[in-house]
């Protein structure tokens, strides 16, 4: 779910459209502000994960465990299957398992707009 989280958002600022501003002395362009742009997202993106997060922490521990390593952490699955003694399909198995446990939290909680309207 984090993997989809951060590519929406990814996605929609790289989509966004995008503006200059002309001086009127002269032809040159002005860019707007990168960094308040930058640390808005930074803060869009933090809130995003504390509300995945906490999310995460109703699931069942193995479930939990499981996503937090994969997309949380970034381990593969085959380190996850290694860890715990799991095979590769069953550690695939978990953490999908354990993404559909939290998309169906999250759609229960919030309206979850995943594509953008132009």
């Amino acid at each position: 779910m984090f993997p989809i989280a951060r590519n929406l958002i990814t996605d929609h600022f790289r989509n966004a459209k995008k503006f200059v501003i002309f001086s009127s002395n002269d032809d040159s362009a002005i860019r707007p502000d990168i960094a308040l742009f930058t640390q808005e997202q930074e803060s869009r993106k933090a809130h995003l994960l504390r509300c995945i997060h906490a999310f995460a922490e109703s699931l069942p521990d193995h479930y939990r465990t499981a996503l937090e390593l994969v997309d949380f952490e970034g381990i593969s699955q085959v380190e996850l299957a290694k860890r715990f003694g799991l095979t590769i399909s069953a550690a695939k198995s978990r953490v999908q398992r354990a993404r559909t446990r939290l998309r169906v939290l999250i759609d229960a909680c919030c309206e979850v707009d995943t594509d953008v309207v132009r």
